[in-house]
């Protein structure tokens, strides 16, 4: 069954965002729900990324470490510390992997 939820364009600071290190180059990022959909002009490429992704790079273009994005995590989802910090370093080394943040992002 189709969805009516639109794809709206995120905020100003999410479309030109840049991770501190990262190489310059801007994504086109639309809220879908929860949700975010992202487009790598570079790559041609375009990712969903679920609620729990979404958060952690949103946080994480804002600066944040991923212990702290844990830490944030664990308030908002009511998730137990390991789960938390298990949950966000998997989902940061897929947007490494993904050129979404950049290698080397400090634990």
């Amino acid at each position: 069954m189709p969805s009516n939820r639109r794809c709206e364009p995120a905020s100003e600071a999410d479309v030109a965002a840049q991770p501190a290190g990262a190489t310059a180059h801007a994504w086109s990022v639309h809220e879908l729900g929860d949700e975010l959909i992202v487009f790598d002009p570079r790559t041609d490429t375009t990712l969903r990324l679920n609620r729990t992704a979404a958060r952690v790079w949103r946080l994480a273009m804002a600066g944040l470490r991923p212990v702290q994005i844990a830490e944030q995590m664990r308030r908002e989802f009511d998730v137990d510390d390991a789960r938390a910090l298990g949950d966000v370093l998997t989902a940061t080394d897929r947007l490494i992997e993904l050129q979404l943040l950049p290698g080397g992002s400090q634990r």
